[in-house]
């Protein structure tokens, strides 16, 4: 190989890795609300991710009942003894993310009757189920402020929370 060659081949990879590296790595965000009957919650998704995940591409307009009945199964809460909350879709819309499109997916967690609203399990294995370096940034807001609450990442799944403590 030539020194010309070798120089080419070497500002080749040099390149070829500032490219790899400006490129951010997709992670979930998850907005929690807590309000009087329970938990509002937003989840931000990158399409690629989920795409990923489920191993085929995904068509939000024409999949939403398969895309609700997915988030009901990886996202949810339970009081401190494991009763179940129930799992609502409020709604669900793809927006363009920048760099990355996003799933955007409202949902309601209310609690069983008698369990209380202040200390509860949030599970959340949305994506990260099937994607081991995929990550889930979660967020308390509270009073207007995003407080950071926790990162999921597999095989951690859950966070406890006691807001009486906070």
């Amino acid at each position: 190989m030539s020194v010309r060659a070798a120089v080419a081949l070497a500002a080749c990879a040099v390149l070829a890795a500032s490219h790899v590296a400006a490129h951010s790595m997709p992670y979930s965000t998850v907005l929690i609300t807590p309000t009087p009957a329970g938990l509002e919650v937003s989840a931000l998704i990158p399409l690629s991710e989920l795409e990923a995940a489920l191993n085929r591409p995904v068509d939000v307009a024409t999949e939403r009942a398969a895309l609700e009945a997915y988030m009901r199964g990886h996202i949810g809460a339970s009081s401190l003894t494991d009763a179940a909350w129930t799992v609502s879709v409020r709604g669900m819309a793809r927006e363009a993310g920048g760099e990355h499109a996003i799933l955007e997916v409202g949902l309601t967690l209310t609690p069983p009757r008698g369990a209380s609203i202040r200390r509860f399990r949030f599970r959340y294995d949305a994506v990260t189920h099937a994607v081991a370096s995929h990550y889930v940034l979660v967020y308390l807001r509270r009073s207007g402020d995003l407080l950071p609450w926790g990162r999921l990442q597999s095989p951690a799944t859950t966070l406890t929370l006691d807001l009486k403590a906070r």
